[in-house]
């Protein structure tokens, strides 16, 4: 049976686990952190499960090398955080492998199987780019895995930067200028808007804003950054439903997701104070403490700015200038 890119996402990757797979093994040419925490969040919110295990093997390193941003937040996952056993290799020491293949196991028993052309990806598995996936046998899928994994690493292995070649993302903030004479901080109430970028005003509310956390039994470093309606109206950043990586102009990375109504407010995904301590530190706020406008002021900047790398990944802007 073919599968087409109309809701791919939940007949190749949720199907199986609804009729009870407990694990997936992937190989994949091209795969991304922001899709593994998607799947993860999804497995344990909306199906509830908790134990099931993801095993991936990205197979373009050879060629394509793996960003260092990628690699830290593949390691991460690996921490069990949504309560999915999730571990992630590189293909080394061989041919690049460019196939996308997804088995799913009952009790480490192969019981399913798909090939096709979509990568282990938002955009693979997205309804942006037409893609088609074919159910096979999955024993046979299961050989190969188990063929390509001999010659992969592990990707928190202690020596793995000597057997891949992991590289900086420095690079893509050379695509476009981030300062602008019209920006930075002179954004006071509205927002700057672009094709590829935008710089908005942070908010600072008593209960909202970088302050959210701000109330009787919360953690008060829960923060979220509050999107105007002239940001979140557009397509610049993705539906609420897809996760994102945020990289930041002091070499920080944070995956984060649109939340409330509309998508008008940027969470990060594992845990909502991660935003609060990250402009905390920046502002020099001690930890749980209420961030105000004049902490803004006094740091020099009042507003943030995006650039748009690709539909998973921005570049975040919060330097003085």
């Amino acid at each position: 049976m073919f599968f087409f890119s109309e809701n791919l996402y939940e007949q190749i990757l949720m199907e199986p686990i609804k009729q009870g797979a407990t694990g997936l093994y992937i190989v994949s040419g091209f795969a991304t952190p922001t899709m593994v925490t998607r799947h993860m969040i999804d497995i344990k919110d909306k199906l509830k499960i908790k134990g099931f295990k993801i095993n991936l093997l990205v197979g373009m390193v050879p060629r394509c090398d793996m960003g260092i941003k990628s690699h830290e937040n593949f390691k991460i996952l690996t921490k069990n955080e949504y309560n999915i056993n999730f571990s992630c290799s590189y293909v080394y020491n061989i041919f690049p492998v460019h196939s996308k293949l997804y088995i799913f196991s009952k009790n480490y028993k192969p019981i399913k199987a798909f090939i096709g052309s979509a990568n282990y990806t938002q955009t693979g598995f997205g309804d942006k780019q037409l893609e088609i996936i074919n159910d096979c046998n999955p024993v046979n899928a299961m050989r190969y895995f188990n063929k390509i994994e001999k010659n992969t690493i592990i990707c928190t292995h202690p020596d793995v930067k000597e057997y891949v070649n992991i590289i900086k993302e420095e690079r893509y903030r050379k695509h476009v200028d981030i300062t602008d004479k019209e920006a930075g901080k002179n954004v006071k109430r509205g927002a700057i808007v672009s094709k590829d970028k935008v710089t908005f005003p942070l908010k600072v509310g008593y209960h909202s804003g970088l302050n959210w956390g701000q109330r009787e039994g919360r953690n008060p470093n829960q923060a979220y950054i509050s999107l105007p309606a002239s940001v979140y109206k557009t397509d610049f950043f993705p539906p609420r439903k897809e996760v994102f990586t945020i990289w930041t102009d002091d070499n920080k990375s944070i995956i984060c997701v649109r939340a409330q109504d509309n998508g008008k407010a940027i969470h990060s995904t594992s845990n909502n104070a991660l935003l609060g301590e990250y402009f905390r530190n920046r502002l020099k706020v001690p930890d749980g403490q209420r961030v105000r406008q004049e902490d803004l002021e006094r740091y020099g900047r009042v507003d943030v700015t995006f650039l748009k790398i690709d539909d998973e990944t921005y570049f975040m802007d919060f330097s003085v200038k």
